[in-house]
């Protein structure tokens, strides 16, 4: 079977919070409401962004 792409991406950040209000300020992504409590899930398509 060929690869297609990734499923998921996820990057590590040292401030949560601060990550989270870049990529929704600038960059316009909407939380995700399932994401677990540790942490921030983007509702991206195709595929996931942590």
């Amino acid at each position: 079977m060929p690869v297609t792409g990734p499923d998921f991406i996820s990057l590590q950040a040292r401030d949560l919070e601060a990550s989270q209000a870049f990529y929704e300020q600038y960059l316009g992504l909407v939380r995700s409401p399932t994401g677990p409590p540790h942490a921030v899930v983007f509702e991206t398509k195709p595929i996931a962004f942590a």
